[in-house]
């Protein structure tokens, strides 16, 4: 039996017991002191045993009851990765595809792309720009959908999460993210760019 139930149960017996001797000492015709003080502790026991039985329904047991926001890092089980070249499929290769089934990783990598910084507002000139981009789509433990970021692996690397507002990977704040996207995608800088495939001058 859950303890702080059975404190509730044992003050409110004390609180009633209380009670009913300071009303038998109040009806017998005389006002004694006594009465009043046992009429006061009852009352008080009263009081405790019901804010104990609210702490019981609202989950006093140290657990969170309420269940976290469904569009959190916490849903996030896995990332799907896929790469795409919309110039040129660099001489026919296969795309770059990975599934990241580590929970921690990909809820790591979806916390760390959502603090990176917004694009500037004022006219900016980006580096050369080879169309190589990526989709990251997390998922929840049933593979429902939660997230999707897309991401331009060269040029100004902007960073698109649900469509929303452009953040970009070349900022000097976004180092630290920009090796960790590789170290989780265990790419180099230049398979992530896809220069590296690119046919050489010669």
């Amino acid at each position: 039996m859950n303890g702080q139930f059975l404190a509730s149960v044992i003050l409110i017996l004390a609180g009633l017991f209380l009670l009913a001797a300071s009303a038998f000492l109040l009806t017998k015709g005389k006002k004694q002191k006594p009465g009043y003080v046992l009429l006061a502790m009852g009352v008080l026991l009263a009081c405790a045993s019901i804010v104990l039985i609210l702490t019981l329904d609202t989950g006093g047991s140290g657990k969170a009851k309420a269940q976290p926001y469904s569009r959190s890092p916490g849903d996030i089980e896995r990332v799907i990765v896929d790469q795409a070249d919309s110039l040129h499929n660099l001489g026919g290769r296969k795309l770059f595809h990975k599934e990241i089934r580590d929970a921690n990783i990909a809820g790591e990598l979806y916390k760390r792309l959502t603090e990176l910084p917004l694009m500037p507002t004022e006219i900016i000139y980006c580096p050369y720009d080879n169309g190589v981009t990526y989709t990251f789509d997390f998922l929840d433990a049933a593979g429902h959908h939660v997230h999707t970021v897309k991401m331009n692996a060269t040029g100004c690397r902007q960073v698109y999460i649900d469509d929303g507002a452009a953040r970009w990977m070349v900022d000097p704040k976004a180092d630290d993210t920009s090796a960790y996207v590789l170290q989780v995608l265990g790419l180099k800088e230049d398979q992530f760019t896809g220069f590296s495939y690119l046919p050489k001058n010669r």
